[in-house]
């Protein structure tokens, strides 16, 4: 059962002291993704380029820079416009680079990226479609627009803005099972509503006094640093294995 009263006020100060610590320790890279973000968001295929990304890291990222590259656009094969030449090969080229990658569920995905690649070619092409996007006012309306793109749930649509350093998303947190196995590790159930998670997170920033962006930011790129800021053992993680793939996992929609 989610905490209430005294115990949440407690829980929540707790993690925003840990989350403070490690922020304070981190700025500077902290500040560098804000950069990254701000590049991101000069994309004039941004929605595109961002659902790849999206479908390259559901249920595990390691896959991410063998489908986004260094320059934060898609690889080539994955080009907008390489794609339009031959439509009924998409799927299957879709599919073979992301299986080639190393996408978990690389079919679906395939097929969830054909769909999102009709749909934005039904309306007009990614210059349109990621202009439509920044167009929509509010944080309401831009998570409605991309939410009706197969695969995009609300940690999702909300984890693309945020990828833009967008304003109305600078208090937004995307929460994931990352984040999520953090508040498990000091015993706090967050249960299965995705806005009151979201509303824990929101009051640990303002706690910590950090932005939403950066409290999402600092629990998922530092979580190991968090866990020792806690002075807690990482839940549910098990001894690495070195020949293990390490991707990290993102795995909520």
């Amino acid at each position: 059962m989610p905490l209430r009263g005294t115990e949440r006020r407690e829980a929540v100060r707790r993690l925003a002291a840990a989350v403070r610590e490690v922020a304070e320790e981190k700025r500077d890279a902290l500040e560098r993704l804000k950069a990254t973000a701000r590049r991101r968001r000069k994309d004039p295929a941004f929605v595109w380029t961002r659902l790849l990304g999206a479908y390259a890291t559901l249920a595990g990222s390691s896959a991410y820079h063998r489908i986004i590259g260094e320059d934060e656009r898609p690889v080539a094969e994955l080009r907008f416009e390489k794609l339009l030449k031959d439509p009924e090969k998409r799927e299957e080229a879709l599919h073979c680079k992301m299986r080639a990658a190393g996408v978990v569920w690389s079919r679906k995905k395939a097929r969830w990226a054909a769909a999102a690649f009709e749909l934005i070619a039904a309306e007009g092409g990614p210059e349109k479609v990621t202009a439509e996007l920044f167009c929509r006012r509010g944080a309401e309306e831009k998570i409605r627009f991309l939410q009706r793109f197969p695969g995009v749930g609300p940690k999702y649509a909300r984890d693309i803005m945020m990828d833009a350093w967008d304003p109305d998303f600078r208090d937004t947190v995307a929460v994931d099972s990352r984040l999520e196995g953090v508040a498990q590790a000091i015993g706090v159930d967050l249960g299965s509503d995705y806005a009151e998670k979201e509303r824990f997170f929101q009051d640990v920033a303002r706690e910590a006094g950090l932005t939403g962006w950066e409290l999402d930011r600092t629990m998922y790129e530092f979580t190991d640093e968090v866990y020792r800021a806690l002075g807690v053992p990482p839940k549910g993680r098990r001894k690495a294995n070195p020949k293990a793939c390490r991707g990290r996992r993102r795995d909520s929609e």
